[in-house]
Order: C-alpha cells, then structure tokens, then sequence
C-alpha cells in the first residue's frame, strides 16, 4: 500500500510507526511543513516542498509561527507531486489549516482515503465541545472537516470519553529492548524535554535534592537546546545544579540523536518526565519499552498509557512533594529484577511496533473496507503491502 504522511515536522514520535510500515513492505511518504533540528531520518527523509508565493506573502505578513504555521506548499507543482507519489491513503496531521485543506482536496480529487489525525484525547475533545456556543461550533466544524473529506479519524492518545463517530484510537509505536537488570543499589534516574519552562527541569533537580539526602542517586537531563531561549533555560537548570551542590549528582546532555537514545535509556534505572501542559510525550513510552518505570504528571497527555504501580507513576505538575514521592515510588519499584520483564512485556502489548500496526490497519479496514496483508509478526491485518521503500519520490 501506499501511504503520505502529512505533518508540521517528522516528530520523533513517528519514527517507529514509519519504521514497522516500511518493514511491512509498504511504500511511504513523509510531507513537511519544516524540518526540525533535531531528527531521525534514518528509516525516511521527510520532504519539504517549496512554498508558495501566497506562503511567503503570510508568512511576511504574519511570521512563520509554530512549526511553520503559514506554510503552502506551490500548488501546481506539489499537484504533480501528489499524482507521482499516487497515495492509497493519506495521513494528515491537521496543524496547518492552509496546507491540510490543500492535501484534503488533492486526496479527494485523486480518489485518496483520507485519515485526519490528532493528538487529542476522547476526554478533552469531549470537554471542548461541551462548553456551550463555541463548544457546539467546534462539533460542527469537526464534523463538517470529516464530511467534505469523507475521513477517518485517529488520535494516539487514550481516554475515557467514547471516540467520536468515525474515529478510531491508534496507539504510538516504541522500539521494545531486551531488557537489562538494574546493576546496582543506586538508582540512576532520567528526564528528557527541551531546555524550555514548562518542561520543568528546576521541579526535577530541586526533586533530585530531596532523593540525594538519603538515597545514593544520580540523574541525568537530555534535552534539546537549538534556540536563544533554549539557552537560557538551560543555564537557569545548571546554576540549579550548582546552587544545590549536585555538580556529582547530576549531569546534563544536549541534542542527543534519536539514535543514541536507546543506549542511554539502557543506563538508567527510572524514567521522568515533570513537564506541564505536555500534550503527546513519546519519551514516557520509549523509556517504557526499554523496561524503565515511568513518572509523569497529571498534565502529560500519554499518562494513559501508565498502569499505576505497574509501570509507573503519575504525580501532581509542579509540585516538588509529589514528585519527589512518585519517584522514590518507582525506584523501589525498579529493585525488583522482573520489573523490566513486565514492564517491557506491557509496551510489547500495547504500544509497540505490532501493536500500532494491528490498530492502524484494522482502522483502515473498518472504515475503508481495505484487507489482506499480515504483519511482521504474522498476524492477520487489512492492508495488500506494496514493495518496501525507505525514501519519498
């Protein structure tokens, strides 16, 4: 089959869902708004389009904004693009309402099945569309937006709230490790998130403090640091470090590659992610699938994705009690040497490479009618898969 994935940027959040497609033996496309800094191109590279001239007349007008917000592709000749790469279905992350209502258009025209794809859960989709006349205009833009593009509706993120017609709960994909025992009585603690405020890495160091008063831990902060205000949090956390006598304690890594990820979750005992206003973390799954127990907020949009107790813990946002106490939680929790196993065992069921591509076809299968292929695993999906691609046209 052939499948186009549209998106602001390829996210690190899609690298193993493009990775177990392709190893399926589908072709695939990955259509870009902007190419970020820090990214994983090892299975694709993403295809940023020459924009338009109405593009550089917004973007004039108005600034690139997030993730390149004004983007539009030139539409006669990304018009050709789309009937050479002749998608069977296209993937659309709706970000950019100029540029997904230009590939929702082309889609149709072409006979495309189109899948709308957010990461928004049931409960807040819920919620936004009961807060009265704005509520009932959001529904009914939805659901216009479905309509005309005759649309499947996805979103990775669980919830509680019944989906919405038409839509269907796709889970991310991780790489599932072999797991490796915990070497020692020092627990070695990870956080992940760009140097940027609401990742709280103060909350973390100053929790790192609390643990260090009885506990021979260490931790270490991997983020991104590619911009000017990216910079200054990043000083702000290492005079954290320094004010609190953690110079041996804690240690921090920029602009680690994707790639490199693997072998430093393997070095770690517990994972942490203290950010707020966290919408789609991939970092709590990835840790996950190398057997680490997890700590997350209360605002951090996969913590559905935790069994409580069972492979982590979630904790209140900003808050230093509650999240120096779900850490040492998880800590002792990690001391039991078939904590791995179960752990690992839980991402391999739920949030896996199969596990994703079982979902997802099923999804097409459904609402499309498509069947016939077989993941790498063997078991039964929907999709005839075409021959295996690792570059767009």
């Amino acid at each position: 089959m052939r499948i186009l994935f549209v998106a602001p940027r390829f996210h690190t959040n899609q690298v193993e869902v493009i990775r177990s497609l392709v190893a399926c033996g589908h072709n695939v496309w990955f259509h870009v708004a902007t190419i970020g800094p820090v990214e994983d191109h090892s299975e694709i590279v993403p295809h940023l389009h020459r924009d338009s001239l109405a593009s550089r007349l917004l973007i004039r007008l108005f600034g690139r904004g997030v993730n390149n917000f004004w983007y539009l592709p030139e539409p006669v000749s990304y018009w050709r693009e789309f009937c050479t790469v002749a998608p069977d279905v296209a993937v659309i992350r709706w970000h950019n309402p100029i540029f997904c209502w230009l590939v929702g258009l082309y889609a149709r025209l072409r006979g495309c099945r189109v899948v709308v794809y957010e990461q928004i859960s049931p409960d807040l989709l819920a919620a936004v569309w009961s807060r009265g006349l704005m509520g009932w205009l959001r529904r009914a833009r939805f659901q216009m937006r479905m309509r005309l593009l005759d649309a499947a509706w996805m979103t990775p993120l669980p919830g509680v709230a019944p989906l919405p017609s038409g839509g269907f709960f796709v889970p991310f994909a991780v790489p599932v490790a072999p797991v490796r025992p915990r070497p020692s009585s020092a627990v070695r603690l990870l956080e992940i998130g760009k140097f940027v405020p609401r990742k709280n890495h103060l909350t973390f160091i100053r929790a790192v403090a609390e643990i260090a008063r009885d506990t021979p831990a260490s931790a270490t902060i991997v983020g991104e640091c590619s911009t000017a205000s990216h910079r200054e949090s990043l000083e702000h956390a290492r005079s954290a470090i320094e004010e609190l006598g953690l110079q041996d304690r804690v240690s921090i890594q920029c602009n680690v590659p994707h790639g490199g990820m693997s072998a430093i979750y393997d070095r770690h005992d517990v994972f942490v992610l203290p950010a707020s206003a966290e919408p789609a973390a991939i970092s709590p799954l990835e840790a996950m699938g190398h057997g680490l127990p997890a700590v997350v907020t209360d605002e951090c949009g996969t913590k559905g994705y935790i069994d409580e107790g069972v492979s982590g813990f979630i904790c209140r946002s900003a808050d230093v009690h509650s999240l120096t106490h779900a850490i040492k939680r998880a800590a002792y929790l990690s001391e039991d040497p078939a904590t791995r196993d179960v752990i690992a065992g839980v991402a391999e069921r739920r949030f896996s490479g199969d596990a994703f591509l079982k979902a997802f076809m099923a999804m097409l299968d459904h609402r499309f009618g498509l069947h016939g292929a077989t993941t790498r695993a063997g078991m039964p999906m929907s999709v005839v898969a075409s021959p295996k691609t690792r570059t767009p046209v």
